[in-house]
């Protein structure tokens, strides 16, 4: 499998986890998600969102 493939088949599904089991957000490129990484308004992909490392 190619990492493309791989970065396809994820999309919306794959989530990221810190090391204490502390949810860090969604794998996609929706822009809408309310969980997604890519949400420039959410708390998981915001400039100053939540978990950001600033």
């Amino acid at each position: 499998m190619q990492i493309l493939d791989f970065l396809v088949d994820i999309n919306g599904i794959g989530q990221l986890w810190g090391a204490n089991d502390q949810f860090l957000g969604v794998l996609s490129n929706n822009q809408y998600d309310v969980n997604s990484i890519s949400n420039p308004h959410g708390m998981y992909g915001a400039q100053y969102g939540l978990f950001i490392q600033h």
